[in-house]
């Protein structure tokens, strides 16, 4: 470019032109003409007493033609003929047209119309005044200084258009509210908006007649800013050479012809349609596109864009296929129609803070699929427990104001089959989350909420968006461990397992006891406990039982006895619903297993009847159990985001069962334990089940642990001391 980028100056050459002019040299093989003004009290341009030949000469030739060169200057005879306006009343015609940096008058353009030869136009000050009559160049326009004010017009040219402000300038202005008219030209052309200009168009339009490459109008400004339309019926409107941002309030119109491009890799705004007819296209990268008007179609001939931003105040609507390679963006409040159309958006970042409707569309979109810890990173080595799944597809965020779900498939190898709802773990994060119980045994029951493995069994998750067909998978393998392979790991209640409707839940890997709440003996509960052969022996709907795992001489016998003669716990069972003779005393007890023995305990009854709040526990086995404790008021299951199925903490198992025996929970003091402050989670709960003597803290230490996991052999004891202290009252 003959420009510098930013450096908006007019080019040198175009200086000393101007210059050249202001001494009276004639543009080579032309005519002259010099306006003398006001002669004989006419203001006229069609007056030849106001034309002269030479510079300062004598008045009454002929006015300008087309052959002719046109000066508004300085007269050197002396006369005061600066600031003397000019009337254009019919079509004046010239071969080029030159406003000296001192002309201050005003060439007006009333009823005729102005049309410039090859030699264009320079100005250097004055000001030129149109409204109805059009402008049109056959070169181009430079402007250094003075003032051009447009009405409904055409200013057409088939040259360069640059516009800057020059040395000896005090201002330059140009304000345009009809159409500014590339056209005609078989040659690129520039379009130059300087620094220090004060201006604004309205409509812009390109019309060239070149084919190939040589239709480019190269703009060189900060910016470009249209108060109307952009219109390219044929040319390249190129905004990259010089990362011009473009700001159209009225859209753009690129007509049926491959000749109509835009190309830009700076920020394009429109507030009106994008339109763009068969075979013309847009040329974008490493750029945003913002729709900011009310209500907008979108039409790029399936040009794809870097990063597409919906901030229409209404609705953005397809109106035909579009393509997204970077980041689609729908703005709070604005809502993305894809109104029967396709958007590609493969491996495109998706963010939604308002509304995609999709109806019979489709957004084509990459998902990935995991299968992962408790904390949600990828882990395919899978345990007895609860399984945590993660789909991203950020095209399933449809409303972008509340999560979205949607169902994925959970198999094993050994045939069995699952569906879990996946939750999106905020309004508008594309990231979806669930969990599903996997417990160990030889038989399955398939779709029964639970995965049932063998010894060795591959688990894969698999996901297909139901609007664009697209499926993704993860795998995880379960070996089963010597401890866990003789049974499935599911909790059961009085009334029976998971299948038997008495509920039960996934439980997590074994943990040790690091410490008991205040271990006792068989005879401290109820003296000697029945056993065979040293296990607690129990008998559970009329059935005797011995529990492997429970040996009477272990401090938490006596109250797994106490549990199970109530009718709140009775064990594991397998996958035909049979008791296994298990407890799994150092299991750790999830909010779901927490919940059941709380209801049950407390002497309330589930609610089956009811949708629990909690997205987590919809469609699980202890959705009644979970429902009931929300219409008691527990405040542990009305916190947002909270999983059923993950480990409960030891505060929290003592807010839980507390408030289900309708215990109002007082503020903490701090002080009780080292551990526990007034300001730490579920203190109040703490503090009062510690006065109430249902727990007494780590053995021999001053602490509590109130974050930390809990197993179920230390719910049982806090869960019979709870019925003891609070049961009547």
């Amino acid at each position: 470019m003959w420009y510098k980028k930013f450096n908006l100056s007019v080019p040198a050459y175009i200086a000393v032109l101007l210059i050249s002019c202001v001494a009276g040299v004639s543009i080579a093989d032309a005519a002259s003409r010099f306006w003398r003004g006001g002669m004989n009290n006419s203001n006229q341009y069609e007056n030849p007493m106001n034309w002269s030949a030479t510079l300062g000469g004598d008045g009454n030739v002929a006015v300008p033609t087309s052959a002719d060169n046109v000066y508004f200057m300085n007269n050197f005879s002396g006369a005061t003929l600066i600031g003397k306006n000019v009337w254009i009343k019919s079509p004046a015609i010239v071969k080029g047209l030159v406003i000296n940096q001192n002309m201050t008058g005003t060439i007006l353009i009333g009823t005729g119309s102005l049309n410039v030869g090859a030699d264009g136009i320079r100005m250097g000050s004055g000001r030129l005044i149109g409204n109805t009559g059009n402008i049109s160049i056959a070169g181009g326009f430079v402007m250094t200084g003075g003032i051009v004010r447009l009405g409904a017009m055409n200013l057409s040219l088939s040259g360069s258009l640059a516009i800057s402000k020059g040395v000896t300038s005090s201002y330059t202005q140009i304000v345009s509210t009809g159409s500014l008219v590339f056209s005609g030209r078989s040659a690129d052309q520039d379009f130059v908006m300087g620094s220090g200009i004060v201006g604004s168009l309205k409509n812009l339009t390109l019309n060239n007649t070149a084919g190939g490459t040589d239709d480019d109008i190269i703009v060189n400004a900060s910016y470009l800013a249209l108060s109307g339309a952009l219109t390219i019926t044929r040319g390249n409107l190129d905004l990259a050479a010089n990362n011009v941002i473009l700001l159209a309030d009225s859209g753009v119109t690129l007509a049926a012809n491959a000749q109509a491009t835009l190309t830009s890799d700076a920020n394009i705004t429109a507030s009106g349609h994008i339109v763009a007819g068969a075979g013309a296209a847009f040329v974008l990268s490493t750029n945003t596109f913002t729709l900011n008007g009310v209500n907008q179609n979108l039409d790029t001939n399936n040009s794809p864009f870097y990063n597409l931003t919906i901030g229409s105040s209404g609705t953005a609507t397809l109106t035909s296929d579009q393509s997204v390679t970077h980041t689609l963006q729908v703005n709070t409040g604005s809502t993305l129609n894809l109104n029967g159309f396709t958007l590609y958006a493969t491996g495109a970042t998706i963010i939604n803070y308002g509304t995609i409707t999709e109806g019979a569309s489709k957004i084509v979109h990459n998902a990935t699929v995991l299968i992962t810890d408790s904390s949600y990173a990828e882990d395919n080595t899978l345990s007895v427990g609860t399984v945590y799944l993660s789909v991203a597809d950020g095209d399933e965020n449809i409303d972008g104001t509340t999560p979205d779900s949607f169902t994925a498939t959970v198999t094993l190898s050994n045939g069995d089959s699952e569906s879990v709802t996946l939750t999106e773990s905020s309004n508008n994060s594309g990231v979806f989350r669930g969990s599903i119980p996997l417990t160990f045994g030889v038989n399955y029951v398939a779709s029964d909420g639970g995965l049932e493995a063998t010894e060795t069994s591959t688990m894969t998750l698999s996901y297909t968006d139901a609007q664009d067909g697209e499926t993704a998978t993860d795998s995880g393998t379960y070996t089963a461990s010597s401890s866990s392979s003789t049974s499935s790991s599911t909790t059961g209640g009085a009334s029976g397992g998971r299948r038997g409707g008495g509920g039960g839940g996934s439980t997590m890997g074994s943990t040790s006891v690091t410490t008991q709440t205040s271990q006792s003996s068989a005879a401290a509960v109820g003296g000697d406990l029945p056993q065979v052969r040293g296990d607690l022996s129990v008998t559970i709907g009329g059935q005797s039982l011995v529990f492997h795992d429970v040996p009477v001489t272990q401090w938490f016998a006596p109250y797994v006895l106490s549990l199970v003669n109530a009718g709140i716990v009775s064990g594991y069972r397998d996958a035909q619903g049979e008791l296994t003779g298990e407890f799994k005393p150092t299991n750790n007890v999830t909010y779901a297993e927490l919940a059941k023995m709380a209801v049950e305990a407390a002497g309330l009854t589930a609610r089956v009847d009811k949708t629990p709040q909690n997205r987590s526990a919809r469609g699980q086995w202890s959705s009644g159990y979970i429902a009931a404790l929300e219409e008691r008021g527990v405040s542990v299951f009305s916190a947002p985001g909270l999983d059923v199925n993950t480990v409960a903490s030891r505060g929290a198992v003592l807010q839980v069962i507390q408030e289900a025996f309708g215990r109002s929970i007082p503020d903490a003091q701090g002080g009780v334990y080292s551990d526990v402050t007034a300001q730490t989670v579920h203190a109040g709960a703490i503090e009062s089940a510690t006065s109430a003597g249902i727990v007494s803290g780590d053995d021999g230490t001053s602490t509590f642990r109130p974050t930390a996991s809990i197993n179920r052999a230390e719910v049982s004891k806090i869960i019979v001391k709870a019925m003891q202290t609070y049961r009547g009252q």
